[in-house]
């Protein structure tokens, strides 16, 4: 019920039938619960009310048993036994131990616990207990009770008598007394020849008596004398709480009893001279009517949940009439809502749901021919926007779009690739913030007008600050609203790095070039004329026409780097990958600069177990002839090339020297094209400034890389990261 509760309380918060049904069951489980609850407790007050009654009269029907049918059943059985036989053995006063026998001899029948015999003097003359233990005759005492009881001085009066006595120790006997006399031919008793009486006894404390009463009465049976529990079918523990709850209360009640309910009733136990001698107590557990009640709740709660069940079915039928409409108008305003314009709920009804759904179909006719006419619009201003940002995207300047305050509102994909920033982060900040730089001797963003000039400006500068500027060519144009006031200003940014390097490598190119041919014409042509001016000699010649060889081996590596160079750069040089010893390679090398230049030490240090290369051997040759001739002419110390496997399939080649080293922001321009760290005219040390960029280049062929690092003053570490063979 809670989970069937709890559900339809979930749901009864987003669906109008589920409220309707749960507010009517709620209404109804209200007055089933009152309902039950009141009839609950009047149908456990009435069945405890009943379950009283019926112990009150088994407890009555038992204490009339004790009072009456147990003596008077002991008085019938003396009447026979009152008899001529009797008679003369009590008239002839035989000695007290035969009168002892036939006491004894009487208490064998069942019923029967003591015998006393009384003379005419209301002496007992013979008795017999055959409970004592071991069975004897009775004490004085109780001989003494029994003689002088009432109902025996009633026998010697010549009535037979019944009733209960009390010996006054908590004990109750039962008791029938007949007058013992002759019996004439008819068998009546001649009284007037009296003998005596006959006591026949019955202990009714005896928990065979109890035992029996509790079988007969189906409930536990406790015989209470004064506030002791004498006798009872109950343990001693809670017949003595049976005893307390009758001195603290009714007779008739439900108590509790060593933690148990128990329903009591109690009945007065009355000795034959009137006077009450104890308490029949009966009682019941009342687990047995919890169970009656758990019963009845159940049916109940069965019986009440068949009618929620039904009572839930019509609720649902009720609101599901109130309800669909409803749906239709949800399901409608759904569609509404996903772009359906077309759709229509069409209620035919007179009532308030009925003029909503009319209204909802006006609405969504409107809606529809308002959206066809906004599409037509739509379309039309998309392709003009279209158009626009194709134009600006596919532009190679970078194109900025500010509005009064000067905040980027658009930006193509050229500006955001030239400011580092996505189009995203550029949208919404300051244009003078991200157009950091300068421009004859200004800032950039001030050459090119503030965001409300409505003139036209351009500039050239650079774009950011110190070594990493970008030289930038700017315009700038206003944007005019419809009201002819400006409302923003457009921003035109060109890259001319491009140009800038071209124009320097032109530079470059030239002064090199111009400087590397004239160091080895010079002295080919000054040897030249002085062989032709004068006889020098075989000597002479010989070393003047070593000097103009040199010099013309000098010009064909400079012929030679500029047309691999530029075969390199057209990609025209044929590139042949084999796995290459590099052991051999470098051997070879260095053996070639032994000769070469004797004074100078060329060593090598390769791991052992060095896995071959994937590389063309000669262009590899070629790369160690680079790299060598650099660190021959900027140090003055040994060389050593050392090599050792790397990581993710490489082999490490490092090119050391011990020369005058760079500085660290030197170290981003040399691989650059014809670029020389000493570029003057009057520079110590020559060349194009091709070496560093052939090798890249010849690296780049073998999917390989190369990495400078050196320390002014400690020399160059040139490493390259070259591909195994086997990966």
């Amino acid at each position: 019920s809670l989970l069937a509760g709890a559900w339809l309380l979930r749901r009864a918060r987003s669906s109008l039938f589920a409220r309707l049904v749960g507010s009517f069951l709620a209404v109804l489980l209200i007055l089933v619960i009152g309902l039950a609850s009141a009839s609950g407790v009047v149908f456990s007050t009435d069945l405890e009310r009943d379950q009283l009654r019926r112990l009150d009269e088994l407890t009555a029907g038992r204490a009339e048993q004790l009072n009456e049918a147990i003596p008077l059943e002991l008085a019938r059985s003396a009447e026979p036994l009152a008899g001529s036989t009797l008679a003369a053995e009590l008239a002839a006063a035989g000695s007290s131990q035969s009168l002892d026998e036939r006491a004894r001899s009487i208490t064998v029948f069942p019923g029967i616990d003591a015998v006393a015999l009384v003379g005419t003097s209301g002496a007992v003359v013979g008795s017999w207990d055959s409970l004592a233990a071991p069975p004897a005759r009775l004490s004085d005492a109780d001989e003494f009770l029994v003689a002088g009881d009432a109902l025996v001085e009633r026998a010697l009066a010549g009535s037979v008598a019944s009733g209960l006595v009390s010996l006054g120790d908590g004990q109750l006997l039962a008791v029938g007394v007949s007058p013992v006399a002759p019996r004439d031919a008819a068998g009546r008793p001649q009284l007037d020849r009296l003998a005596g009486a006959i006591v026949l006894v019955r202990d009714v404390t005896d928990q065979r008596v109890v035992a029996e009463l509790e079988r007969r009465a189906g409930a536990d049976t406790t015989i209470v004398v004064g506030n002791e529990a004498v006798a009872s079918t109950l343990d001693p523990d809670v017949a003595t709480g049976v005893a307390g709850a009758l001195a603290t209360g009714g007779r008739s009640r439900l108590v509790e009893l060593s933690e148990d309910e128990v329903f009591l009733s109690a009945a007065p136990l009355v000795a034959g001279d009137g006077a009450r001698a104890g308490t029949l107590v009966l009682t019941l557990d009342a687990a047995a009517i919890a169970g009656i009640e758990d019963t009845f709740t159940r049916s109940l709660f069965a019986v009440a949940m068949a009618g929620m069940v039904l009572a839930a079915l019509l609720a649902a039928f009720v609101s599901s009439r109130t309800t669909r409409p409803i749906r239709r108008l949800t399901d409608a305003a759904a569609l509404v809502a996903e772009g359906d314009l077309d759709v229509r709920v069409a209620i035919d009804r007179d009532d308030e749901v009925g003029r909503l759904a009319d209204s909802f179909d006006e609405m969504t006719a409107a809606l529809s021919d308002r959206e066809a006419a906004l599409l037509a619009a739509a379309r039309t201003e998309a392709d003009l926007r279209g158009r626009i940002e194709t134009i600006t995207a596919s532009m190679g300047e970078a194109l900025l779009a500010v509005d009064r305050d000067g905040a980027v509102t658009a930006a193509n994909p050229a500006a955001a690739e030239l400011l580092g920033r996505s189009s995203d982060d550029l949208v919404g900040r300051p244009f003078a913030e991200l157009l950091r730089g300068e421009a004859g001797g200004t800032s950039l963003a001030a050459a090119l007008g503030s965001p409300v000039s409505d003139r036209p400006a351009a500039a050239r500068g650079t774009l950011g600050a110190g070594r990493r500027g970008r030289p930038v060519s700017a315009t700038a144009a206003p944007l005019v609203g419809p009201t002819g006031a400006t409302d923003g200003r457009v921003y035109v940014i060109r890259d001319i790095s491009g140009e800038v390097e071209v124009e320097r490598m032109k530079t470059e190119f030239l002064s090199n070039i111009s400087h590397e041919l004239r160091t080895p014409l010079t002295p080919i042509k000054g040897y030249a004329e002085v062989m032709r001016a004068k006889d020098v000699g075989r000597d002479r010649t010989i070393e003047f026409a070593t000097n103009i060889s040199a010099s013309a081996q000098r010009l064909e590596r400079i012929i030679g780097m500029l047309v691999d160079f530029a075969a390199l750069e057209a990609g025209r040089m044929e590139v042949v990958l084999e796995p290459t010893d590099l052991g051999g390679v470098v051997d070879d090398v260095l053996g070639r600069w032994r000769r070469r230049v004797p004074d100078r030490t060329f060593g090598r240090r390769l791991s052992r177990g060095l896995p071959p290369v994937q590389v063309d051997p000669d262009l590899l040759a070629r790369v160690f002839e680079e790299l060598i001739d650099n660190a021959v002419k900027f140090s003055e110390d040994d060389v050593r090339i050392l090599a050792s496997p790397g990581e993710d399939g490489t082999v490490l080649v490092t090119v050391r020297d011990r020369g005058q080293g760079m500085e660290p922001d030197e170290l981003d321009d040399i691989l650059r094209d014809f670029h020389q760290v000493d570029g003057s005219a009057t520079r110590r040390f020559g060349g194009l400034g091709l070496g560093l960029s052939i090798v890249q280049r010849i690296l780049e062929r073998f999917d390989a890389d190369i990495r400078v690092g050196s320390e002014v003053g400690g020399g160059t570490d040139v490493v390259l990261v070259l591909p195994r063979a086997d990966r």
